[in-house]
């Protein structure tokens, strides 16, 4: 069995990914907590969620920001208790909760337009890294 790979990000879509990491996970600015940085999201660890079409990858342009808890369920670092009583707090994980997070931030076709969104308010880059 051939696995087929996805071609590797280009420079575009790595700034991207940064760009959306630079603004926070989806879930959580959707949760109300937006402070315009990505320490606003819970964790602050960010990773981005490629969205799947039959099981599959669709691309690298097709990727929310996700905090760690809402991408993987990983507990809060500063957290005393379990998924159930976070999850009433900051809403469902996506890999433990698949259909409710859905049901509750959206399709997936509506987070990546939100995370469109987040990605028009940000400031203009200055310096050696912009993109313009």
């Amino acid at each position: 069995m051939t696995v087929r790979r996805q071609p590797v990000a280009t420079k575009a879509q790595k700034q991207r990914w940064a760009n959306a990491k630079a603004r926070g996970c989806v879930a959580c600015h959707l949760n109300g907590i937006d402070h315009g940085l990505a320490r606003a999201s819970y964790g602050n660890d960010l990773e981005m969620h490629h969205l799947l079409s039959g099981g599959r990858r669709i691309g690298h342009d097709a990727t929310i920001c996700l905090c760690h808890f809402h991408h993987q369920a990983k507990r809060l670092p500063y957290a005393d208790h379990g998924y159930e009583e976070q999850a009433k707090a900051l809403g469902p994980s996506l890999e433990r909760e698949s259909r409710r997070f859905h049901e509750f931030y959206g399709t997936d076709q509506q987070l990546l337009a939100y995370q469109e969104v987040m990605l028009m308010s940000l400031p203009p880059q200055f310096g050696p890294e912009a993109t313009w």
